[in-house]
């Protein structure tokens, strides 16, 4: 999958709903006039005009962002922006968290599966072709349990107050925390693994993506800490009310 295709898609989307729109305020200021009443309808139809301007100016933005998606990238901008990810959210009833690198290609997919019994059942799956498994279950405290094709990898929530998660497995702890910039914060022993920040991205990034887009920067690039990071981040998603 390639950021290329979905801002594609969204493009077309929006210049259907203009298309859509112009046919259907034509005919119905055609009716008016027919019928002789148009006057008493003139704010109506400046405002279904803003409306098709504002789908008509989506269509092209999206339009611009796809040509700028080369899917290639030379050996430079690869190192500028290694350990560097776009977060995209689809639209849907069940959370999707999509991680894609400068060249508009999928780095990470997490997707929620299945809700059973108080248990959120997420997949993880890395573009290469590694899948991880993930549990969010509430017991005593919220669990979240990360399944590793060799051992498994759980933490029990243990604080949540004010800008801080802080989750625990004996003497091991993770957290996640809000800073001044209200930037997210992911911890392991109080080793700082990744930063999710917006309007902070690579150069090279600007002209491909919204500038206000939220950024995956990992600081440390061991497989488990970038696992541990997604899923935390799934959870921050689902359960943000903590934060004030």
């Amino acid at each position: 999958m390639e950021l290329k295709k979905t801002y594609s898609t969204l493009s077309h989307m929006y210049l259907c709903q203009t298309v859509i729109l112009a046919c259907g305020l034509s005919a119905f200021c055609l009716a008016l006039m027919y019928i002789g009443r148009g006057g008493m309808f003139i704010w109506l139809v400046l405002a279904v005009w803003l409306f098709i301007l504002y789908f008509a100016a989506r269509y092209f933005y999206y339009q611009k962002i796809e040509e700028n998606i080369s899917g290639d990238k030379g050996e430079e901008e690869r190192r500028a922006d290694s350990g560097q990810y776009l977060i995209q959210f689809p639209p849907g009833a069940k959370l999707s968290v999509q991680l894609y690198d400068g060249s508009g290609r999928l780095g990470w997919l997490l997707e929620e599966k299945a809700f059973r019994q108080q248990i959120r059942y997420f997949r993880l799956e890395r573009g290469a072709g590694a899948t991880f498994c993930a549990t969010v279950r509430k017991r005593q405290n919220w669990e979240i349990s990360i399944r590793f094709p060799a051992y498994e990898l759980a933490f029990s929530l243990k604080e949540a107050k004010g800008k801080e998660m802080i989750f625990e497995n004996g003497s091991r702890t993770c957290a996640i925390r809000k800073n001044g910039n209200h930037d997210l914060e992911f911890y392991r022993d109080e080793q700082l693994l990744a930063v999710v920040s917006r309007g902070m991205m690579p150069v090279s990034w600007q002209e491909k993506f919204p500038l206000n887009a939220p950024v995956l920067a990992f600081t440390r690039g061991t497989e488990e800490d970038e696992v541990l990071v997604i899923a935390l981040l799934a959870f921050f998603y689902r359960h943000d009310k903590y934060f004030v």
